[in-house]
């Protein structure tokens, strides 16, 4: 529990006429577990990770009171989940290796020596946003709980592959060439929304009557490419090392 987090509060320093100032008065709590597995053999490893974790509180920054107060909705005082919470995540390792002089078989083929394989994937819930009245249907802001809904999971897979090539029989000079595939599964995934819509490509809700006034014409500027992560994409590498 973390008591005393910096927040604002609205101070009257005379009649009809109010500052907000900052003070500790904020309180947050997280909780979670951790499970994890390692293995380890002389050829590859492994290794898996689950976090389970929940960040509650009653602001995510300390100027969330004061933005409150200006957009006319109540100031927040009951817990929430923060705007960081993800309750799930999932990350997950594996290596293939082999040295200087090692030939693995497949298939009865006598494979190259001196490389590694590996392939990363990882998984999080989605972490969470407050709807607008409109998404909600209901006509004062008042009404909608902060930060009750989820913006969608993310997964990201790689895999690389590097080959060595050493000189000399120390192999003091190595020479590396390399293939990386990043986010083989071409999963765009969400990095921002609107929160308006609950979408990554209209700002504003078509109830809203601002609506009439920007659209159709608004449409393309909304679908901004940096509200999604990048898609598969593959990096040729080449190395030095002495």
């Amino acid at each position: 529990d973390i008591f005393d987090q910096v927040t604002s509060s609205s101070v009257e320093i005379q009649p009809g006429y109010t500052i907000d100032r900052f003070t500790n008065g904020d309180y947050g709590r997280a909780r979670g577990v951790n499970l994890s597995m390692e293995r380890a053999q002389t050829h590859y490893s492994l290794s898996l990770n689950y976090e389970l974790s929940f960040a509650y509180g009653k602001a995510s920054a300390a100027r969330e009171a004061m933005e409150s107060r200006v957009q006319g909705v109540p100031v927040n005082r009951e817990e929430h989940p923060l705007n960081w919470d993800q309750t799930h995540s999932v990350n997950a390792f594996w290596s293939l290796y082999f040295d200087r002089g090692d030939h693995p078989q497949l298939f009865g083929l006598k494979l190259p020596d001196d490389w590694l394989l590996s392939l990363s994937t990882s998984y999080g819930s989605g972490t969470p946003y407050t709807p607008s009245i409109y998404s909600e249907h209901v006509d004062n802001a008042a009404k909608i709980d902060h930060n009750s809904k989820r913006r969608p999971w993310t997964e990201t897979t790689n895999l690389k592959y590097e080959k060595y090539f050493r000189l000399g029989k120390r192999g003091r000079h190595q020479f590396t060439a390399g293939l990386e595939i990043r986010n083989i599964f071409n999963k765009r995934n969400v990095r921002s929304i609107y929160e308006a819509t609950g979408t990554t490509h209209q700002e504003t809700h078509a109830s809203d009557p601002d609506y009439v006034i920007y659209y159709p014409q608004k449409t393309v500027y909304d679908m901004n490419p940096r509200m999604l992560g990048p898609g598969r994409n593959m990096l040729v590498t080449f190395g030095y090392k002495f």
